[in-house]
């Protein structure tokens, strides 16, 4: 490739880098709100979990992760 389309192609994969970091922020944000309202409504317990962790654990997502999203938001 000649350093032209170097360029170019360096220029579209920064560009995808930057909008999925941006997906990445508006998500964190959203799946921390969500984990709160679940938390403080204790929703978690109409869908059958005795705990809040319990809840995070089927999530697939660790507890320190739930938590960090939480703390963000």
């Amino acid at each position: 490739m000649d350093s032209v389309t170097l360029h170019a192609t360096a220029s579209k994969v920064a560009n995808i880098i930057n909008e999925a970091k941006s997906n990445i922020a508006e998500s964190y944000m959203a799946i921390g709100r969500a984990f709160a309202l679940m938390s403080e409504q204790k929703l978690y317990k109409s869908l059958g979990f005795r705990t809040f962790d319990l809840y995070i654990e089927e999530t697939g997502l660790s507890r320190s992760t739930a938590y960090n999203c939480m703390r963000v938001y």
